[in-house]
């Protein structure tokens, strides 16, 4: 048996569960190699959709810690891959590379950009985490017609974060994404979203609302009408 099937029989073995140590033990023998049949193995991984969330997101992960050699097979891969699913996994990944001493994350953005535009909310989602880590000021008004039209309510909260995002790493954006999110909580009826984008407004400006960026608590009607009071009059 060749080392590829014995990783496969591996995997099949703990794919619905294991404990740690056996996990980073499967970690470290999938990654052993960057050989084309090791890659090939590893990404066939993402497509297996019944494996234990916690494994699965610890595998998908495991694709940074092949450094270069994980970035560039997966900018080649993306660009052929037919399942959404597996596509917005893909650029998940490849968006946790920008930390890394080299790195495309140029060409990263530019892909996150396209996908903005995708009718799948999942990898319109992907897309927002994405170009909220690599993006710039820029990216400002394409994020805002998620955060005012996007059919999924989630993807506009992730819009508001995403400008929150880049507000971190470029101060220049604050200007041009208030006004924005200024609107956006003005006709903004999901309460769920309208807290994400006060939350996100709190973060941006520097200024407390009385919500916590961490909770994942159900939304507190009474807390999310406070916080727009005090937000609509801050950016009044």
């Amino acid at each position: 048996m060749g080392a590829i099937e014995i990783l496969k029989d591996y995997f099949d073995k703990i794919k619905l569960g294991c404990d740690t140590p056996t996990k980073f033990d499967f970690g470290a023998k999938l990654i052993q190699s960057n050989t084309a049949d090791f890659l090939d193995f590893h990404y066939s991984i993402l497509a297996e959709a019944d494996t234990e969330k916690k494994l699965y997101d610890f595998i998908a992960r495991k694709f940074k810690d092949r450094h270069s050699s994980g970035e560039d097979y997966l900018l080649t891969r993306i660009k052929s891959e037919q399942d959404n699913v597996v596509k917005a996994t893909v650029l998940q990944i490849l968006g946790s590379f920008k930390y890394s001493k080299i790195n495309r994350a140029t060409e990263t953005a530019d892909l996150a950009r396209k996908f903005l535009t995708s009718e799948s909310d999942t990898l319109r989602c992907r897309a927002l985490w994405v170009i909220g880590w690599t993006g710039n000021v820029n990216d400002i008004e394409q994020i805002s017609t998620l955060l005012f039209n996007d059919t999924n309510n989630e993807n506009r909260c992730w819009a508001g974060t995403a400008m929150m995002q880049i507000s971190f790493n470029d101060k220049i954006s604050i200007e041009k994404s208030l006004p924005y999110l200024k609107v956006a909580i003005a006709k903004e009826t999901d309460i769920k979203a309208l807290e994400g984008i006060l939350v996100s407004i709190q973060e941006i400006t520097g200024k407390k609302l009385g919500l916590s960026p961490s909770s994942h608590d159900p939304p507190n009607e009474e807390k999310v009408a406070k916080a727009l009071k005090k937000a609509t009059k801050m950016l009044a």
